[in-house]
């Protein structure tokens, strides 16, 4: 993956795929994603081209909705998988539908997930990586509220320090992040510790 996909975000927001989600959600959540990749690009070391599918696969991790709450991380996972309007090869059309799949309930295991499996290790690292950031962003917008304005983060020997700017107190939102930061900690090799602040 040396360019982005051309047209990829366009592309996505276009999609019938989206039709029947919370758009608003699916935009917090990628906006908060975002701002976690560019801050923690010394530690991923990844480019635009994996922070493209990671934009895509936040406005698309939560299309499985369509069918009802349980098990749609793993129906949105095949929805991207098996669409073919999306300008994506075939290794980021995996990428992007296990990141997406990732961003609730179990972590990646090649042993249990066999779509994972089929990845070099390369490409599960990014997995892994866009997964837990993803991930943490969802918990972040649990309530659906979209409260958190801004996540800046400190990046430490043995912590990931995340700053979560906020317009008002969020409980559920506070309670929710930090089980979601397990995947971004076992990626990293760090503890994150979220911080609560108003903006």
């Amino acid at each position: 993956m040396a360019t982005p996909t051309p047209g990829l975000v366009e592309a996505v927001r276009a999609s019938p795929l989206l039709g029947g989600t919370d758009q608003v959600h699916a935009e917090q959540v990628t906006r908060l994603a975002l701002q976690l990749f560019d801050a923690l690009v010394p530690l991923h070391r990844l480019g635009m081209p994996e922070r493209s599918l990671l934009e895509a696969a936040g406005l698309l991790h939560d299309i499985g909705w369509r069918f009802g709450r349980k098990g749609h991380h793993r129906r949105s996972c095949e929805l991207i998988r098996d669409d073919r309007t999306l300008p994506l090869g075939p290794e980021e059309r995996v990428i992007v539908a296990l990141v997406a799949r990732f961003h609730r309930r179990g972590l990646p295991d090649p042993g249990r997930h066999p779509l994972y499996a089929t990845l070099d290790p390369s490409a599960r690292m990014t997995v892994c990586w866009l997964g837990g950031i993803l991930r943490l962003a969802d918990g972040l917008d649990r309530s659906h509220l979209q409260e958190v304005g801004e996540v800046r983060c400190e990046l430490l020997p043995e912590t990931i320090r995340i700053r979560c700017c906020t317009r008002v107190p969020v409980e559920e939102d506070r309670s929710a992040s930090f089980p979601k930061a397990d995947l971004l900690e076992a990626t990293s090799r760090r503890r994150c510790e979220l911080t609560w602040e108003r903006a």
